[in-house]
C-alpha cells in the first residue's frame, strides 16, 4: 500500500478556519483518529491553497490544537462541552478524560453519562421521542396551528409482582397502555420503555432525557399523566 507523505509543517483548513502546525503535533497520539489521518495511511483532500481540509468546527478545533501543543492549556469553561465533542471525534482521549474531570462537565457530565448507560438503547429511546413529537405537530397542523406536541413515555416490566405473583392481564397490551395514557387515541404517540428487570430511578431517567432533548433544541415541560391500573386488570 502506498504511503502518503506529509510535510513537517502542515497547513490545515478546518471548516474554513486556517491553522498551521507541525506534523509531530498532529500525530502526538498515534492511536487517535487525528493521528491516523496524518499517519500516511490515508489521503486527505486539500483546498485550492494546498491546506488539508477537515470538515469540522474550526472554532473548537483551535482548543484541540492548543492542548496538543501544551497539555496544561484548558479551553474556557463555556466551551468545554463543545470541545469535548471534538475531542471525542478526533480521538484525543487525554483531553476528553481531562474535560470530563473538570467543571462544568464534572460532576454533572459523569452523572448524566452513568444514567444514560443504565438505560438499554437510551439513544434510540431519545430519538424515538423526538420523532413522535415531530409527527404529532405535523399531524395536528392540518387541524389547527399547534406548535406543541404531547408524547407519552411509560416504563414497564414483565416482572412486576403483586402479593408474590406476576401480573396476569386479561387485556391486550394496547388496552393496558390506553389505561395509562387516558385514551386509545394516545397510543400511537406513546413510547413504552421496557426496564428489562432493572428498576431505574425514573425521575433521574427523565432528568437526563429532558437535558439531552433540550440540547437538541426541543423546549420541554414534563407532566405526570400516570393512572393507577384498576384491579380488574390484574
Amino acid at each position: 500500500m502506498e504511503k502518503n507523505e506529509y510535510p513537517k509543517v502542515v497547513g490545515l483548513n478546518i471548516g474554513g478556519e486556517k491553522f498551521t502546525t507541525r506534523l509531530s503535533t498532529l500525530t502526538k497520539y498515534p492511536d487517535s483518529m487525528l493521528g491516523a489521518m496524518f499517519s500516511g495511511r490515508h489521503k486527505l483532500d486539500a483546498d485550492r491553497n494546498g491546506d488539508y481540509f477537515i470538515d469540522r468546527n474550526g472554532k473548537y478545533f483551535h482548543y484541540i490544537l492548543e492542548f496538543l501543543r501544551d497539555e496544561n492549556v484548558m479551553p474556557p469553561s463555556g466551551t468545554r462541552d463543545r470541545v469535548l465533542k471534538e475531542a471525542d471525534y478526533f480521538g484525543i482521549k487525554p483531553l476528553a478524560e481531562k474535560l470530563r474531570r473538570y467543571p462544568p462537565l464534572f460532576p454533572d457530565g459523569v452523572i448524566l453519562d452513568n444514567l444514560r448507560n443504565k438505560v438499554t438503547d437510551y439513544l434510540i429511546i431519545k430519538e424515538k421521542i423526538a420523532e413522535l413529537s415531530t409527527m404529532d405537530v405535523i399531524e395536528n397542523s392540518e387541524i389547527h396551528c399547534q406548535k406543541a406536541s404531547f408524547v407519552y413515555v411509560t416504563w414497564y416490566t414483565t416482572e412486576n409482582l403483586v402479593n408474590g405473583r406476576e401480573y396476569q392481564t386479561r387485556f391486550t397490551f394496547e388496552d393496558v397502555v390506553s389505561s395509562w395514557v387516558g385514551s386509545k387515541l394516545n397510543v400511537d404517540k406513546t413510547l413504552c420503555v421496557y426496564s428489562d428487570g432493572y428498576p431505574p430511578d425514573i425521575a433521574e431517567f427523565y432528568r437526563v432525557l429532558i437535558y439531552d432533548l433540550a440540547s437538541d433544541g426541543f423546549v420541554l415541560s414534563m407532566k405526570n399523566h400516570y393512572r393507577s391500573i384498576p384491579n380488574s386488570y390484574i
